[in-house]
């Protein structure tokens, strides 16, 4: 109704995509996404059924969870800042007395090197990832807010479960 008296809605809402495959016609057979389904045969535009097409990546995406993904992302960093931590820490013992027989001292240089080859090597990679879930958090705020959810109550898994429940029936119809 965007431009009537009424106006201001200007698209739909998650919840309608459903509420299309659920809502059945007089014949209580025929679901509205029927109807449009047909209606478009009848016109000759079933072309626009081809988005089916474009959205193809939507079942694999719906078993992800944004939240879940940055979630673990922080564990990841969390994890490789402790290393960092132990490594430092190694780094300002080795002038410890318990740490000064030859035997020690050797397994601490070894620990101590394969561990600074590991963080200087995943360093690289943590900052590359964090420029990804930079992008993906925006994404994930700029879709939530696209279908109208409330991105403290809404997360991705509900967004791609609904459009890959809604794409199963356009394909049915």
């Amino acid at each position: 109704n965007e431009g009537t008296r009424r106006g201001g809605a200007s698209g739909f809402t998650l919840d309608s995509l459903t509420k299309m495959v659920n809502t059945k016609g007089t014949d209580k057979k025929t679901s509205v996404l029927d109807y449009v389904v047909k209606s478009l045969y009848d016109k000759d535009e079933e072309y626009i059924l081809l988005v089916l097409e474009d959205l193809n990546l939507v079942e694999e995406t719906a078993k992800l969870s944004g939240n879940e993904i940055i979630k673990e992302f922080a564990s990841i960093r969390a994890a490789l800042d402790s290393l960092q931590q132990v490594y430092e820490f190694n780094q300002n013992k080795t002038s410890d007395a318990v740490f000064n027989s030859p035997t020690a001292k050797k397994m601490i240089d070894a620990f101590s090197t394969r561990l600074e080859h590991y963080l200087s090597t995943f360093q690289g990679q943590m900052n590359e990832c964090e420029k990804n879930k930079t992008i993906l958090s925006r994404k994930i705020d700029d879709i939530i807010k696209y279908f109208g959810e409330d991105s403290k109550s809404c997360d991705t898994s509900k967004i791609f479960g609904t459009l890959q429940e809604f794409l199963r029936a356009v394909a049915f119809s």
